[in-house]
């Protein structure tokens, strides 16, 4: 959805499945989660959580697609895409107008949607 021009020159970091993280992650380019995170994300870029990622963590992002597991609360300052098989326990801030989230999608929390 929001993939880089090929040849852009934006990094992308990958969390594998399998792999586990903890801490802070702080990126300038698009980050995709396929695994296990937990502590806080700050992504200037696209923060993408496959379907098999689990995100224990508070979250800001430029743009955000969650596709698996979050738990803790969520600040997209663009756009955000909830996929149907999203799971999200948490707070989600998101401009309005700029949420898009399929049917099937889990979702317990508040979601605060503010004009740009």
């Amino acid at each position: 959805m929001f993939n880089p021009k090929e040849g852009s020159g934006i990094a992308i970091t990958v969390l594998s499945e399998g792999c586990t993280g903890k801490g802070e992650l702080k990126e300038k380019g698009d980050v995709r989660i396929d695994g296990v995170w937990e502590g806080t994300i700050n992504v200037e870029g696209t923060l993408t959580i496959g379907k098999s990622g689990k995100v224990n963590a508070e979250v800001i992002a430029n743009n955000m697609e969650i596709g698996g597991t979050i738990e803790g609360n969520v600040q997209v300052i663009n756009v955000l895409k909830v996929n149907s098989t999203a799971n999200i326990f948490g707070d989600i801030a998101v401009p309005k107008g700029k949420l898009n989230m399929d049917e099937g999608a889990q979702f317990n929390g508040k979601i605060q949607m503010k004009d740009e």
